[in-house]
């Protein structure tokens, strides 16, 4: 409720300052918020004239209003002695209250009854008004026609305050929503784990870490040095094995020079060899720099001597400031304070360093020793030459031999010399081929070769060739065959030639049957995903756990460092809401609700907006130090926390006391929860216009008691200062929903930004002579030449300053 005030008031509280003392020479030059409010006492007053007059001299001063407190002289002299620069300056005005009990006096009937105020309540107040900037100009404005600028102060004042124990049920519910809960000292480990897993914001941190921002981390191994040769070899062995049976199936690999199958079972071999380098050499390093934290020198060299870069730094964010902003963010979305000490924990869990040891389980479950010695174990290449099938194959291309060549000679002799030359030509064509076959078949260390070739699988096609030619001979004896003619010479050939290349297609189709049906038995697709795998977790523990141990460690140890200082600002304030109810309840009399507007049904709408403000105080006790949590001590950064949440806490009790929610604490943003609070408040109020049109002899508070009342001048001269906040001039003056009836305030009714109070200021002149306008002649010179200091006082003086008042320093 800030927007377009005034500029504030300086208020100075000087009753219990001695003229002397060296702080006063740095009061007036220092005063420079253009209004002064000065509260002074009666019996001091006259003898602080060079004072009144340094401050009036002042050249950013533009007005000042002096309110005297005390019991006027009852000798018979004058009430007031008065400085004459006060009583002669045009921007200068002085208000008396005597009996701050007052006496509720009305001036048009004389009538004056006695007074049920708390005196302290009623200065305090009055103090309170007199510093809103509207209120202070108009009182000085009124006071121009009242002689000597000196009046009797009385009011009648109605207050948007809800009263003690609502605003400290509102502060309790404000802290457990801010906090997470009335007790701050409650833990839920298990809650770390789930929000963690929850939460990517963990993953982020660390993607700031390696600074991959949605690309590759980058390559820990140096190329050319031992882990990079060993991560090379196993992906080229294992991969070249995924293409070892297309080699294998080109008729290339049966009659060429490059010979797949000769060296298969090396291929083998030498991709289990290398992934078994890789593994090993792998856990070995995990184990050697298992717990390295980035400065063990020893370590380094070990992992440098491997060919990991430990000395690269991938990073390019800085974990801090994402942790800061995650928190700002978080806590921007009304997360609690006790939720994010919890999620920072986990956090800190999540990215410290948990060492390579963890990872070597890893390794073992990537590449399992099963595989290695299925990699490194004996082949088997069955060719299964005695399958029926294939027997059948052969006698089949035999008996098509024999049909094709034509009947049997008449002779004996010539028939058996016919059969043996078909037959013998056929069977060793065909049995010539299963040798090929078995000649090429791989074994452990290379291919089968030319000698110790089966004999039987040999004989029994050699045999079965025979027998289908010798068949196809037989046919051309049978009855059905007599007329037959032998088919010519041209259509002979080609024919064997057909059979020729359908006899070499079905002992190719032999082979690569029993190829596919062998690599599909051989780990192949398991060592090239091994490769792969086992290069995932050398490169992630690699990046993760040497070369961002030293920043994984900070971002750690910042994270915790951060967890702490929520826990100890948690702290700080349930301890100050404590402490503040306590004091409360030890309260012998609570502050009076009389005379206030801030309706009980509006309790909600209150809380909110006390949260609301926890929420900035908070936030703003937290700003400057995240700074200082880079180089100061933790201890140090947790004192400030405590003492800076304590007192702007406290600060924030008593602006809810004496200013209430529907202005805006120092420290709070703009929200329109309070504005429309405080329009709600105002409009639900309809005794604030029949207030303020109270007529300036009607009964009100005057402060002064029934004796000094003769002091005063009853007949003619008061003036009245009638002040409402704006935020009720929309919805009173225009409506008036509760009545019915359209509500009018008077034409000189001061509108004031702040929402804290409405009412009346009566000011009465003084009789003729209870002001006497004179220097003291005996009153010691003020020291003008003290060292500059605050408003208030000096600097390097042992006499206390002079304290604002409560309030002090807070105009409208």
């Amino acid at each position: 409720m800030t927007e377009g005030m005034e500029p504030e008031v300086l208020l100075l509280d000087i009753r219990e300052r001695d003229l002397g003392d060296e702080g006063w020479g740095a009061v007036g030059p220092r005063a420079d918020r253009g209004r002064v409010l000065v509260i002074d006492r009666l019996d001091r007053l006259g003898g602080r004239g060079a004072f009144y007059e340094r401050i009036l001299g002042t050249r950013a001063v533009r007005a000042v209003l002096c309110l005297v407190v005390g019991a006027a002289d009852d000798t018979g002299g004058p009430a007031l002695r008065l400085s004459p620069a006060m009583a002669a300056s045009d921007v200068a005005a002085t208000l008396w209250a005597g009996e701050l009990t007052g006496v509720e006096w009305d001036m048009d009937s004389g009538h004056a009854y006695a007074g049920r105020g708390d005196p302290d309540r009623n200065l305090l107040q009055l103090q309170q008004v007199l510093l809103l900037p509207e209120i202070f100009d108009t009182v000085v404005a009124q006071t121009r026609d009242i002689p000597d600028r000196v009046a009797s102060v009385g009011f009648t004042v109605m207050s948007g305050h809800f009263g003690d124990e609502l605003l400290a049920d509102a502060l309790s519910s404000g802290l457990d929503r801010l906090i997470g809960g009335a007790d701050p000292a409650r833990a839920n480990p298990g809650a770390a784990a789930d929000l963690a897993a929850a939460d990517r914001s963990p993953g982020r941190v660390l993607a700031v870490l390696a600074g991959a921002s949605g690309h590759e981390p980058p390559d820990a191994l140096v190329p050319g040095e031992t882990m990079a040769k060993r991560r090379d070899a196993a992906a080229w062995a294992a991969h070249a094995l995924s293409g070892l049976r297309a080699r294998m199936e080109a008729v290339t690999a049966l009659v060429g020079a490059d010979r797949p199958a000769a060296t298969a079972a090396g291929s083998l071999g030498t991709a289990g060899h290398a992934l078994r380098e890789l593994r090993d050499g792998a856990d070995r390093l995990f184990e050697e720099a298992d717990g390295f934290d980035g400065e063990d020198h020893a370590v380094r060299d070990r992992l440098r001597q491997a060919g990991i870069r430990v000395d690269a730094d991938p990073r390019q964010g800085d974990p801090a400031e994402a942790l800061r902003d995650l928190v700002r963010s978080e806590f921007r979305r009304s997360v609690s304070l006790h939720t994010l000490a919890v999620r920072l924990r986990a956090y800190a869990a999540h990215v410290a360093p948990a060492g390579s040891g963890v990872h070597r389980p890893r390794l073992a479950q990537a590449c399992p020793e099963r595989l290695l010695g299925a990699l490194s174990g004996p082949f088997p290449f069955r060719l299964d030459a005695l399958r029926a099938g294939l027997l059948a194959a052969a006698a089949l291309f035999g008996f098509v031999v024999g049909l094709v060549l034509g009947p049997l000679e008449d002779t004996a002799m010539g028939s058996v010399l016919r059969l043996a030359g078909v037959g013998l030509c056929t069977g060793m064509a065909w049995v010539l081929g299963v040798m090929l076959l078995h000649a090429r078949a791989p074994e452990q260390y290379g291919e089968h070769g030319w000698a110790a070739l089966p004999s039987r699988p040999l004989l029994a096609h050699g045999v079965a060739t025979v027998l289908g030619v010798l068949a196809g001979h037989v046919v051309w004896r049978l009855p059905f065959s007599r007329d037959w003619s032998a088919p010519p010479g041209p259509v002979a050939a080609v024919v064997l030639a057909v059979v020729a290349v359908a006899m070499g297609f079905t002992l190719y189709g032999w082979w690569r049957g029993t190829v596919a049906r062998w690599c599909g038995a051989l780990p192949v697709f398991e060592a090239d995903d091994a490769s792969r795998r086992l290069t995932a977790v050398v490169t992630e523990v690699a990046v993760q756990e040497w070369v961002l141990a030293r920043p994984r460690r900070a971002a750690a140890d910042t994270a915790q460092t951060y967890a702490s200082v929520l826990e100890d600002l948690i702290q700080a304030l349930h301890r100050g809401v404590t402490e503040q109810r306590a004091r409360l309840a030890e309260a012998t009399r609570p502050v009076s609700r009389q005379g206030s507007v801030g309706f009980p049904e509006f309790r909600a709408e209150f809380a909110q907006v006390v949260s609301d403000d926890l929420a900035d105080l908070a936030a703003h006790v937290l700003d400057p130090l995240w700074q200082q949590l880079y180089g100061g001590a933790l201890r140090d950064v947790t004192w400030r926390i405590e003492e800076r949440a304590r007192a702007e806490l406290d600060d924030y009790w008593d602006h809810l006391r004496q200013r209430g929610v529907h202005e805006r604490p120092p420290f709070a943003g703009d929200n329109p929860r309070r504005t429309e609070l405080a329009e709600s408040v105002w409009r639900r109020s309809p005794q604030v216009a029949e207030l303020v049109r109270m007529q300036v002899g009607g009964r009100m508070t005057q402060l002064c008691d029934q004796d000094e009342l003769r002091f005063l001048r009853a007949t003619g001269g008061a003036v009245s200062v009638r002040f409402v906040p704006r935020v009720a001039q929309p919805p009173v003056g225009a409506g008036g929903h509760r009545t019915g009836q359209a509500m009018r305030f008077p034409g000189d009714v001061v509108w004031t930004a702040a929402s804290q109070f409405a009412g009346v200021l009566r000011l009465v002149p003084l009789r003729t002579g209870m002001v006497d306008v004179t220097w003291t002649a005996n009153a010691p010179a003020p020291d003008w030449t003290a060292g500059a200091g605050g408003p208030n006082g000096s600097a390097g003086s042992a006499v206390p300053p002079a304290q604002p008042g409560p309030g002090g320093g807070h105009g409208g």
